[in-house]
């Protein structure tokens, strides 16, 4: 009997999966499966319909470059933030740092139409699809621009640290109405609403939460954009994105801003 095995004493043999393999049957993380919550500010309540916002254009900055300049825009204000589980809220108006592990909701002071959320933390893969979810429950916006970074290892083909670079993808209902806009009348408002940029090379990689948001659009029906930049912080790519967030999308009226000195640095529009 000495050589019989006792499977239930015995070290198990190893495993035939990859480490990496493993990763994919492990447990999703309490904290992916708790949504994030919205807290509203009392400036929020002259803009809220049903407990929600219903702004004409909805803006979500997720890289460094485009939460750091949407951080030092002068005309906004703070409407509430979106907070992920475990995390609290308790600064104040001038207390608010780029470095907080938050997302903030601001309207511009001189376009309420235009409704903002700059995201200052990460959101793990597994809790895109709630983060997204939170968002458009509490924010119901007619159009969409979704600003964030591609790593270098999900473009396909080849990307200059020297040359920043914008690439852009579409929810069909977006390329619709822009070409209807083209063929009747609004030929002037689609001109300039319009960006001028490639299109994200096919076999290219968009995951996480800017994958989660414009799949949202896209089922949805919303007329959104996904607008990729590279490199992650470089001075003549906060420029650009700066003019493109001013001369496309209008957030800022001529003469009010610090981006507008950049305006004619864009290629975008």
């Amino acid at each position: 009997m000495a050589g019989i095995r006792d499977p239930l004493c015995e070290d198990p043999p190893p495993s035939r999966f990859d480490p990496d393999e493993l990763d994919f049957l492990a447990p999703i993380p309490d904290a992916a499966r708790t949504p994030p919550r919205v807290e509203w500010e009392p400036l929020a309540e002259a803009h809220l319909k049903s407990g929600k916002l219903h702004p004409e254009f909805l803006i979500v900055a997720l890289s460094t470059v485009a939460t750091n300049i949407i951080h030092h825009l002068p005309d906004k204000n703070l409407l509430g933030k979106i907070l992920l589980p475990g995390n609290s809220s308790v600064k104040k108006e001038g207390e608010r740092s780029i470095l907080d592990k938050t997302a903030c909701i601001y309207t511009c002071k001189s376009c309420t139409s235009v409704v903002i959320v700059s995201v200052q933390y990460h959101v793990p893969e597994e809790g895109a699809n709630m983060w997204t979810k939170t968002l458009f429950q509490n924010i119901q916006p007619e159009r969409v621009l979704i600003v964030a970074l591609t790593p270098i290892h999900h473009f396909r083909g080849k990307l200059s640290s020297d040359d920043p670079s914008f690439f852009l993808l579409e929810t069909d209902q977006q390329k619709r109405e822009e070409k209807a806009d083209l063929i009747y009348s609004k030929r002037e408002e689609a001109e300039e609403t319009k960006l001028v940029a490639p299109y994200y090379p096919s076999g290219s990689l968009v995951d996480g939460l800017p994958a989660a948001l414009l799949t949202h659009c896209q089922l949805r029906g919303l007329r959104g954009r996904l607008l990729v930049t590279w490199p992650a912080e470089d001075s003549r790519m906060a420029q650009m994105l700066a003019a493109t967030l001013t001369n496309v999308l209008r957030l800022i009226p001529q003469g009010s801003s610090s981006a507008e000195a950049h305006a004619s640095t864009s290629p975008l529009s």
